[in-house]
């Protein structure tokens, strides 16, 4: 589709130790992951870490300092974001 905002795609994120600052990113746009597989920390600037587990969803700002990673083993999401640079 020419010109779209919206990048999906299905990922693995990996298993990996406690999540440090330079694990956190940030970014114009918006961001939405919906789980498929396994369990995920979800970490957003300000807040208090979230386990999301299969069928979960969340929806948040990517202006927003945020990391995600995988608990136990590697989980799937569906991720989707905004294009930075899409034409309005």
């Amino acid at each position: 589709m020419a010109g779209k905002r919206i990048i999906p795609m299905v990922a693995t994120i990996e298993n990996q130790g406690q999540l440090m600052r330079g694990d956190f990113d940030s970014h114009d746009g918006e961001e939405t992951i919906f789980v498929l597989e396994g369990r995920v920390e979800l970490c957003l600037e300000h807040y208090e870490p979230v386990i999301l587990e299969p069928g979960d969803c969340a929806y948040f700002d990517s202006k927003v300092e945020h990391a995600l990673r995988a608990l136990d083993a590697p989980a799937r999401v569906f991720w989707a974001c905004t294009h930075i640079d899409a034409p309005q």
